[in-house]
């Protein structure tokens, strides 16, 4: 190898491409000379490439991420971790058949004040024709330009190194000097137009880019169009928004996003229509309306009529407030990496402890979860205000609330150490309208009394821990790429209108597509469906070998038409089949609660069933059960597989150290650790326990063994002082019985401040 040239760093993105990567990797394995270091970034694949990445390869640098932070943000992951002089940012779908650095550092060389050098790109499957042989200016009307050489055929008039206004993202070298003057790459975009964004940044430093054609690089990408997908539509739509807003001044911003609005739009209306493609339309309109936002009132109404969508809607209460100065004395919210350390303090205690982390949270013996169909309100209504927490509304009918609310008044579990823990339902959200149109939801432009549930609605629902899953588009179950369209659009929206991002796909229409296309997308790790050969498929088992929930599918039970004597028998036959071996788990779902419902079953015996399962197995009865939304099984059992144990002893103190990673996404972040004393004995002995790293925990002593209940999410803080802010505004009896629930959830030690305004409110609404 040449080592006479300064560190290049490589850093390629990985995304469901493990072959592609390898691919990619051994070219350079074989061709390179040049002294480089490759970091392999895996941008949220569905299973873990990482790990086969490094195992094949243990001289790279491979960096998990859990999350598609999109092409800027995978990148600038990676130039985080860079160590070279040059930074090269390659595709992983792209090879050489040469040494290729040499000649990029020295197209640094070639003329004053080059901050970036692009290499020829020809395509992989072409004999020889051009992808890009540098790039003409961008049109500041259009907001388009041009490959230059494209589809022709390489010869020597591409071979002089020359300026040119962009580099290509697929390869492309900045100096660490432009690096650093310049800053990382845009990440509003997500896809396409940041590397463009980006050149524009960095010319504007002074630096310019560099077409280097000494080096050749082969990129897999077609020659040919193909078809348009929905998500690429939306972006590509969005970001020549964005790309205009952030680069272009008055009066150039307002003619150009005047000329995509009215010319551009209206002309791919139609030709997009004429051709029956509905998919793209509307992502076309939302990524219009999306980019367009901030700079035409009239035409974003315009747009948000087409899209059948409420542009007056406020966002805002969907929102946590988590850069409110109240929570700044509060634990921070744990995410990524986490380290907690338990220390116990014994006398004449074992020597040791088994340390496990049970298959069930709080080490209950069986799970349940319980959802409500096609967006019907009747689960949130009926099920979760009505049944769930009828005292609670019981106590919003009073005329003042002498007493703050308690929420152990709801139907519920204990976390095995007398805390209590409502029961929590789940809704399958179905964003597509019976005739075709996308709306944010069945219910955004009816009344508060209609059928379906609001976005309100669902933000409530996923405040108090219940689940919001994608249930797709009913009526395209025919057509594949319609169905990952309906899936696709159904996560924007509920991105954009709640603050929820669906992990769980629940199959509509009996279909197989709807898996199909879910595993496709990345959002979605665990996918529930009917089992078509026994409507009745009672539960499965929740075994340490549980398919680390990538792929998984966990059937479900349809209880339509259901009474409660059938509904008892199954949750009975649920807990019987509980024991050491065994951790069942199963899945019920209703269409709609209501008196006598044509779909569904009647509320008297829901009212019943969920009664019943309290004074029996919840909080009332063995406290046996855990009544789970299917997100809160997925993400305890995410963490769970992903966090490592260790022990030591320190004279008399038994040190428990627990490593794990937590996705940003996550909500539910709780951990249940059980030590049982080895050798058998009791644990009386035990003086103290601490617990460091958690945002809050609580543990029980037992004869037998120790439970603690280990909570790395501030959540309930933010939720405290948001609906205690609401009600600061509008103090209603139903605002200040939110806030006194949240409020008196938060542990006693951190609650008296939350506290001091709750009781000054409640005075003044009794006295009002």
């Amino acid at each position: 190898m040449d080592n006479s040239l300064p560190k290049v760093s490589i850093i390629t993105i990985n995304y469901n491409g493990f072959d592609h990567t390898c691919e990619m990797i051994e070219s350079l394995f074989i061709y390179e000379t040049t002294p480089y270091e490759l970091i392999v970034i895996d941008n949220g694949s569905r299973r873990n490439e990482a790990i086969l990445l490094k195992e094949r390869y243990p001289e790279i640098i491979v960096i998990r991420s859990e999350q598609n932070l999109g092409f800027a943000g995978g990148n600038n992951l990676g130039i985080k971790h860079a160590h070279g002089d040059y930074i090269l940012l390659l595709n992983n779908d792209t090879l050489i058949r040469g040494p290729i650095l040499k000649a990029l550092v020295k197209g640094f060389t070639l003329f004053p004040n080059v901050g970036v050098v692009s290499p020829k790109i020809l395509f992989e499957y072409s004999n020889g024709l051009i992808q890009y042989a540098g790039f003409t200016p961008m049109s500041r009307v259009t907001l388009r330009n041009h490959a230059i050489g494209y589809g022709k055929k390489d010869n020597p008039d591409y071979n002089h190194p020359s300026p040119t206004s962009f580099a290509h993202g697929a390869a492309m070298m900045i100096s660490r000097k432009a690096l650093e003057n310049t800053g990382l790459m845009p990440e509003c975009y997500f896809l396409y137009y940041e590397e463009l964004d980006w050149c524009e940044q960095i010319k504007r430093k002074g630096y310019q880019i560099i077409y280097q054609p000494e080096a050749v690089v082969f990129h897999k990408e077609s020659m040919a169009t193909g078809s348009l997908t929905g998500l690429k539509n939306y972006y590509q739509i969005r970001n020549r928004m964005f790309y205009a807003r952030r680069n272009l001044n008055f009066p150039l911003k307002q003619i150009s996003l005047l000329y995509q609005a009215f010319i551009v739009f209206p002309k791919t209306f139609v030709l997009l229509c004429r051709s029956k493609s509905y998919n793209q339309l509307l992502s076309v309109m939302n990524g219009l309306k999306d980019g367009i936002f901030k700079h035409c009132a009239v035409l974003l109404a315009f747009i948000c009529l087409c899209c059948s969508c409420d542009p007056f809607k406020i966002q805002g209460e969907s929102q946590f407030p988590e850069d409110s100065d109240a929570l700044k004395e509060y634990p921070s919210d744990i995410k990524g990496n986490f380290h907690i350390e338990i220390s116990i303090l014994k006398t004449k205690a074992p020597a040791n402890f088994e340390v496990t982390l049970p298959r069930l949270k709080y080490n209950k013996k069986f799970a349940y979860s319980f959802t409500g169909d096609d967006t019907y309100a009747s689960i949130y209504r009926k099920g979760f205000m009505s049944i769930l927490n009828a005292p609670y509304l019981d106590l919003r009918k009073n005329e003042s609330i002498l007493n703050p609310f308690k929420p152990n008044q709801f139907l519920s579990y204990t976390d095995g150490c007398g805390n209590i823990i409502p029961f929590k339902l789940g809704v399958a959200v179905q964003i597509f309208h019976k005739y075709g149109l996308i709306i944010p939801s069945f219910s955004a432009l009816k009344t508060f009394k209609s059928e379906y549930l609001t976005w309100n609605e669902i933000n409530i629902f996923s405040d108090f821990g219940c689940g919001v899953y994608n249930h797709g588009g009913g009526f395209l179950a025919d057509m594949f790429k319609m169905c990952a369209f309906s899936l696709s659009e159904g996560q924007h929206l509920m991105k954009r209108y709640s603050n929820v991002q669906p992990k769980v796909m629940i199959r509509p229409d009996g279909n197989n597509r709807y898996i199909e296309a879910a595993l496709e997308n990345p959002d979605f790790h665990i996918y529930t469906s009917e089992k078509s050969d026994d409507s009745t498929y009672p539960f499965i088992n929740l075994q340490d070998s549980f398919l680390n929930l990538e792929h998984y599918i966990q059937y479900r039970t349809c209880l339509d038409g259901y009474n409660f004597d059938q509904m008892k028998a199954r949750i009975d036959s649920l807990a019987n089949a509980s024991n050491e071996n065994n951790a069942p788990w199963m899945h019920d779902f209703v269409h709609l609660i209501a008196k006598k419902p044509v779909q569904g079953v009647d509320e008297k015996d829901v009212n019943r069933y969920f009664k019943y399962i309290n004074e029996t197995y919840g909080s009332k009865g063995n406290d046996q059960i855990w009544f789970a939304s299917v997100d809160e099984v997925y993400e305890y059992w995410y963490l769970r597989e992903h966090t490592k144990i260790t022990q030591k002893e320190h004279g008399d103190t038994l040190i428990i150290q627990l490593n794990g990673y937590i996705p940003d996404d996550f909500i539910h972040k709780t951990l249940t650790v059980q030590l049982k004393p080895i050798p058998p004995s009791t644990t009386k002995n035990i003086k103290n326990i601490e617990i460091d790293g958690a945002v809050t925990s609580n543990y029980c002593i037992n004869d037998k063994d120790i439970i603690l209940t280990l909570n790395l999410s501030n959540r309930i803080f933010v939720l405290a002082e948001k609906y205690l802010s609401i009600a600061e505004k509008i103090p209603t009896n139903y605002n200040l019985s939110n806030a006194s629930y949240f409020v008196n959830t938060i542990p006693t030690m951190w609650q008296s401040k939350f506290k001091t305004r709750l009781d000054s409110l409640m005075h003044q609404n009794i006295f009002n």
